[in-house]
C-alpha cells in the first residue's frame, strides 16, 4: 500500500516536471524578436482586409513573460504579459495585462485578456488568436481562420519567424 502510494506520488512529480519542463523549454523558445511573416485573414470584406493585412509590418519582441509591438513607421508600443500552458493540446497562450504607450502616454488595460493557441512547426511560431469587441472572446480551438459577423469576432492566424 506505501509502496504505491509512493509509485503515484513519484509518477506525478515526473509528470509535474515533464510538465514544466516542457513549459520551460516553450518560454525559451519564444524569446527574442519575431517577424510576422504571414497573417491568414478569414473572409472579410476587402476593406478590412486591407487593415489586418498590415499586422505583418509589426516588430515583435519576446522577453521573459512580455511581448512587446512595435510599427516601424509609427510612434508607440503595444506591451502586453502572457502566460502559457504548453501541455495542454492545443497549446495555449493567454494575456494577463496590456499597456499601450503613445506619444509618451501611458493607458494600461488590466483586464485586456486574449486568450489563444499556439505550435512551433520546425522555427516557425504559428498563433491563433481572436479578434474582435469585448471580453471574453473565445479561445480558438483550430489553426484555421474564420469569422462570426453575427457575434462580431474572427480568428486570425499569424505565421512568425524568429530575427536573427
Amino acid at each position: 500500500m506505501i509502496r504505491s502510494a509512493a509509485l503515484v506520488t513519484l509518477a506525478a512529480v515526473v509528470a509535474l516536471a515533464v510538465g514544466c519542463s516542457k513549459k520551460a523549454d516553450d518560454k525559451a523558445k519564444l524569446q527574442g524578436e519575431w517577424t510576422i511573416t504571414e497573417v491568414e485573414l478569414p473572409d472579410m470584406p476587402a476593406n478590412e482586409k486591407r487593415g489586418l493585412e498590415q499586422f505583418k509590418e509589426l516588430n515583435v519582441n519576446v522577453s521573459g513573460d512580455r511581448v512587446t509591438i512595435r510599427h516601424p513607421n509609427e510612434r508607440g508600443r503595444v506591451a502586453v504579459y502572457f502566460t502559457i500552458s504548453a501541455t495542454k493540446t492545443p497549446k495555449e497562450i493567454d494575456s494577463t495585462e496590456a499597456t499601450v504607450s503613445l506619444d509618451d502616454k501611458e493607458d494600461r488595460d488590466e483586464h485586456l485578456e486574449v486568450r489563444g493557441i499556439y505550435k512551433f512547426e520546425g522555427d516557425e511560431l504559428v498563433l491563433a488568436l481572436p479578434l474582435g469587441k469585448g471580453k471574453d472572446l473565445p479561445r480558438p480551438t483550430e489553426f484555421k481562420p474564420s469569422a462570426n459577423a453575427e457575434k462580431g469576432h474572427a480568428v486570425l492566424v499569424f505565421h512568425l519567424k524568429k530575427k536573427k
